[in-house]
């Protein structure tokens, strides 16, 4: 079965405490393009 495809619309950054550090963290995830990236 084939799943159609899906990316972000526009670049979102993240900032927060890391999780098993408690240092500083910065995310940013940006659009791909298509027939790239995870599938």
């Amino acid at each position: 079965m084939k799943r159609n495809q899906g990316t972000i619309k526009e670049p979102v950054k993240f900032s927060g405490i890391g999780l098993h550090t408690g240092k500083e963290i910065h995310v940013r995830l940006k659009p791909a393009a298509p027939d790239t990236g995870v599938v």
